[in-house]
C-alpha cells in the first residue's frame, strides 16, 4: 500500500463475518493494518448465548450450535471473545 496515510481508509466495518472464519485473529489484524492512523475498526458479532432461555427449543439450538463449533464451523459465541482478540492482536483502544 501507499506510504501516504490519506490513501488508507478512515474506517473498516465488519458485521457477522468473523464468526464464519477459522482464524478471526488474522482477519482482524489485516483490517487494522489497512486503516490509516487514528482510523476506526467497527466489529459487530452476534452472541447466541445472550439470547438463550430455558425454553426447550433454545436447549436444542444450543446443542446444535455446540456441535457446529466442535466441527470447526460457525462460532456463534465469538462476540464474547472480540474484546480480547482486539486487545491482543492490535493494541487498539476499545470502546463499548
Amino acid at each position: 500500500m501507499s506510504s501516504d496515510p490519506t490513501q488508507y481508509p478512515r474506517s473498516v466495518h465488519c458485521r457477522a463475518l468473523l464468526m464464519h472464519l477459522a482464524e478471526p485473529e488474522r482477519a482482524l489484524a489485516r483490517m487494522a493494518a489497512a486503516l490509516r492512523p487514528e482510523g476506526w475498526l467497527l466489529v459487530e458479532e452476534g452472541d447466541r448465548e445472550a439470547s438463550v432461555s430455558a425454553d426447550p427449543v433454545d436447549r436444542v439450538h444450543r446443542l446444535m450450535t455446540e456441535a457446529m463449533r466442535a466441527r470447526g464451523g460457525i462460532d456463534l459465541h465469538l462476540r464474547q471473545r472480540c474484546p480480547e482478540l482486539l486487545a491482543q492482536e492490535m493494541s487498539l483502544r476499545l470502546l463499548f
